[in-house]
């Protein structure tokens, strides 16, 4: 069983990321997870859970903030997400969140964390059935369509698990703050 941790937008945006996505035909992406930007991958998370209390204790000693979105941006052809504004709240939250789960080390760093942490929303990509074509268009229209997206607090952090292959479902969320 594989866990990550993720901040979500307030339902509403949700609502409008997901008709977004599903305006792609072939993207299958809201099939597989809600919109989310995740702050700590699978390394580490493992099924016996001992993790947990320490996630919760670095989620304490983090105070609930604003995000907003500036627009769109893409991993080359392969991922096209939302990028947020300032990021430096949400990469302060995936370090300690990181901070919490050693002694991991990922020697392949595949899953991109620590200093190679890069906060985002993804909309969609190849992976999930897009073309490039198709691509390129929804980082087009992600531009203009979420250009005005109103800031909204993360007070809480969402434990993600993954219940069949690639299909993740909300496992619990921890408030920030004390």
């Amino acid at each position: 069983m594989q866990f990550f941790i993720g901040i979500t937008p307030p339902e509403e945006i949700q609502e409008k990321i997901i008709s977004f996505q599903r305006s792609f035909v072939n993207n299958g992406l809201p099939n597989c997870v809600e919109p989310h930007v995740t702050v700590k991958s699978q390394g580490g998370l493992t099924d016996d859970r001992a993790w947990l209390s320490r996630v919760e204790e670095a989620a304490k000693n983090i105070k609930p903030f604003q995000i907003s979105f500036e627009g769109a941006g893409s991993f080359g052809e392969d991922v096209i997400f939302l990028k947020p504004a300032e990021p430096q709240e949400i990469v302060a939250l995936h370090k300690a969140l990181f901070n919490a789960v050693v002694p991991f080390e990922d020697p392949t760093n595949k899953y991109f964390e620590n200093d190679r942490y890069y906060p985002h929303m993804t909309l969609g990509g190849l992976k999930w059935g897009l073309t490039k074509e198709a691509a390129f268009e929804m980082k087009e229209k992600a531009q203009q369509e979420f250009g005005n997206l109103p800031a909204f607090e993360i007070n809480s952090i969402r434990i993600y698990q993954e219940n069949t292959e690639n299909k993740w479902n909300k496992m619990l969320d921890i408030p920030l703050g004390e």
